[in-house]
C-alpha cells in the first residue's frame, strides 16, 4: 500500500464500525444502530452547517471588499 492508498483516521473508524455492525448476532439489533449512526451523521452535518453558517453571517459587513465587483451579498451568503 503506497502513501495515496493508505487509509487515513476515518477510514480506520468506518472499519471499526463495519467490524462492530458485523459481530452483531440480532439483524433489528444491526439495522437500529444503522439507523441511529445515520441519524447522528445528519445531525452533525446540519449542525456543522449552522455553525458556519453563523460564522459567516457574523462576518458580513466587517470583511472588507476583495475587489469593486464583489457584492457584499456574494461575500456573506456562504455560498
Amino acid at each position: 500500500m503506497d502513501e495515496e492508498e493508505e487509509e487515513d483516521e476515518y477510514a480506520v473508524f468506518g472499519s471499526y464500525v463495519a467490524h462492530e455492525l458485523r459481530s452483531l448476532h440480532s439483524e433489528d439489533v444491526r439495522r437500529d444502530l444503522k439507523r441511529i449512526i445515520q441519524k447522528a451523521i445528519i445531525d452533525m452535518a446540519e449542525l456543522d452547517d449552522n455553525t458556519v453558517h453563523a460564522q459567516l453571517d457574523s462576518t458580513c459587513g466587517v470583511v472588507p471588499a476583495l475587489s469593486s465587483t464583489t457584492s457584499a451579498s456574494h461575500r456573506c451568503s456562504g455560498d
